[in-house]
């Protein structure tokens, strides 16, 4: 996973790179996973931490100043300010946000996107899905883009033993 190589990510959330979430009452699934509703205890904003690794600055610093100082060597002097510009790139990088979804086991999935109005509207919609929409609807939710849902599904009646 590309994502979480960027990103410092806790251990107990998860990058997922899927584009659209389809929801029905029971069911929650995106590209290859399906979680039941009952697993998903909420849906929020989480936000992506897009730091370089503070050690990993230490270590270059360190390593820079031993061959500017005590080796006397050129290439002390490119890692120091390649070390400094590392630095001063990690402070200004714009915050990423993303879609949460919380699980019963601890778990969280992140859906990255950086419209942070567009996962404030995903929210409230969920919420009222969750809340409010009548038995065998469904939602399809692109991340970053539409958001479709109480769509009633039918069913086949006549075929059915009663």
């Amino acid at each position: 996973m590309v994502l979480k190589a960027l990103f410092q990510i806790p251990e107990n959330i998860s990058l997922e790179e899927a584009d659209i979430l389809y929801i029905t009452k029971y069911t929650l699934r995106f590209g290859d996973d399906v979680y039941q509703c009952k697993n998903v205890t909420g849906f929020g904003i989480g936000e992506i931490k897009q730091r370089v690794p503070i050690l990993l600055i230490f270590i270059l610093f360190v390593i820079g100043f031993y061959l500017k100082f005590v080796l006397y060597n050129q290439w002390g002097s490119i890692l120091l300010i390649a070390d400094l510009i590392l630095g001063v790139l990690s402070l200004a990088r714009p915050k990423q946000y993303g879609l949460q979804i919380y699980l019963n086991s601890g778990d969280k999935k992140l859906f990255v996107t950086s419209d942070i109005d567009w996962i404030k509207q995903a929210v409230r919609k969920l919420y009222y899905f969750m809340e409010k929409a009548p038995e065998g609807s469904s939602m399809t939710i692109e991340i970053g883009g539409n958001i479709q849902g109480n769509i009633i599904q039918g069913s086949n009646v006549e075929g059915r033993n009663h």
